[in-house]
């Protein structure tokens, strides 16, 4: 929706340097937050190969319209006890000493996996509606990726097919972010995308799913914290630059409706202090 994110484009592309040079010289085949499923401590690896396969059965009962037969989802939901599964998961500590493990272990049960334990929620209410059951599709082939992505030996055959090179459009981010309700068990926004760019975002699917580790990430942040239950993305090409990128922006944050306030209240701000001048931000902490 062309004109919808509230900042203009040289506003956007003053936020942060434009001509950001591309350092990786190699293809992109495995994201720096990566590990091993050999390095997770021994009870997380069955934990997380059990998600995982779990995920894989889910999106196994899909056909190729991505339909599937909800009273079969049901009874996989029972006999996979997918909510021991959720509760295991919960009481994972995320206060590990290596950083990576810690992202790891965020994403593994962040995500999209948040978003889609309410969307099978509210299946088992029958308190779903048409549009959700492709919204379970998206959303377990998403987290399925971000796993892989996570641990690229959790599943080498499909991980194999993640690093071969296939173009990824910007209708994929549009397919699932333009115009939904993205419901988390903590909160519900509208999501509007501004796209200002038609092209390729990544070459690999390897690629893709580290794009959405961290805008799962952020929408997640954004939704829990919107004010009026509105998230903006806007996708805004940098083009004046040695390696032209896409910016990506997520609005909304701390439950506040517009800047003045995030300024008067002191969320955002600057001033003298002795010999210093500082100048501060505050993003709400929000564990998956």
């Amino acid at each position: 929706m062309a004109g919808a994110f509230p900042l203009s484009d040289d506003t956007v592309k003053a936020l942060a340097p434009c001509n950001l040079p591309f350092l990786r010289r190699d293809p992109f085949v495995r994201s720096g937050s990566s590990l091993s499923i050999s390095e997770l401590p021994p009870s997380l690896q069955d934990l997380v190969r059990r998600l995982y396969d779990t995920l894989l059965r889910i999106y196994s009962s899909f056909d190729q319209k991505r339909h599937v037969d909800h009273s079969h989802l049901l009874h996989l939901l029972g006999e996979t006890g997918w909510h021991d599964l959720l509760n295991e998961l919960r009481n994972i500590s995320l206060e590990q000493r290596d950083s990576t493990l810690s992202q790891v272990i965020h994403d593994v049960r962040g995500g999209s996996l948040q978003a889609l334990v309410l969307q099978l929620q509210l299946l088992e209410l029958t308190q779903h509606q048409p549009v959700d059951t492709e919204r379970i599709y998206l959303l377990t082939r998403d987290h399925l990726k971000i796993m892989r992505n996570c641990l690229p030996d959790l599943d080498p055959v499909r991980t194999a097919r993640d690093i071969e090179l296939r173009e990824h459009g910007v209708d994929l981010l549009l397919e699932k972010w333009q115009q939904v309700d993205y419901r988390l068990p903590d909160g519900t926004a509208s999501v509007i995308v501004d796209v200002r760019y038609n092209g390729v975002v990544a070459d690999r699917c390897v690629e893709f799913s580290a794009l959405d580790r961290v805008l799962y990430n952020l929408v997640n942040n954004a939704t829990r914290h919107s004010a009026d239950q509105r998230v903006m993305i806007g996708i805004f090409p940098i083009l004046e630059c040695e390696s032209p990128s896409l910016r990506l922006v997520v609005a909304n944050a701390y439950g506040l409706s517009n800047g003045a306030a995030a300024i008067t209240d002191g969320y955002v701000g600057a001033r003298p202090h002795g010999d210093l001048f500082v100048a501060w931000a505050h993003w709400p902490i929000a564990a998956p």
